[in-house]
């Protein structure tokens, strides 16, 4: 059964927090989650590491945005970017609905361990490596409250 979209934000929150427990409502932990499947769809359309650097390295340099503008052009960005080949960003996360529905839970508790081994997920601090700067002067951000 489709539900509509603007019911299924609220939907997918509930779900994740049922599969993986309070972390699901962290603000860092849900910009990791945004971040990761960004960045897997640049990957996945042939983005090579070396131009998000850029990207990353353009941002940066700029004063950050209000968070709810950022969200508003985020959402459109993707919307537009799926009507340009051919799909609906909405038909595609309704897909995505079915599909994570019919993962059990273990897989997912495999998926999030897999993810806190390499910090890319909310954990306490205590549970982080030390901040490290790579060869291009990229900082984990300790301001984030993990």
């Amino acid at each position: 059964m489709n539900m509509p979209n603007v019911l299924r934000p609220k939907h997918f929150l509930r779900w994740a927090v049922e599969m993986f427990g309070p972390v699901a409502l962290r603000r860092d932990e849900r910009l990791d989650r945004f971040l990761e499947e960004a960045i897997e769809l640049a990957h996945a359309e042939g983005v090579g590491a070396l131009h998000l650097n850029r990207i990353i390295k353009r941002v940066y340099e700029r004063p950050a945005g209000d968070t709810y503008k950022e969200i508003g052009q985020a959402q459109a960005c993707l919307e537009t970017f799926a009507e340009s080949i051919g799909l609906s960003s909405d038909g595609e996360a309704e897909r995505e609905w079915h599909r994570v529905q019919a993962i059990p839970k273990e897989e997912w508790t495999r998926r999030h361990a897999a993810k806190v081994a390499v910090g890319i997920t909310a954990v306490p601090a205590s549970s982080r490596q030390d901040w490290h700067y790579d060869s291009q002067g990229y900082c984990d951000n300790p301001g984030r409250g993990y």
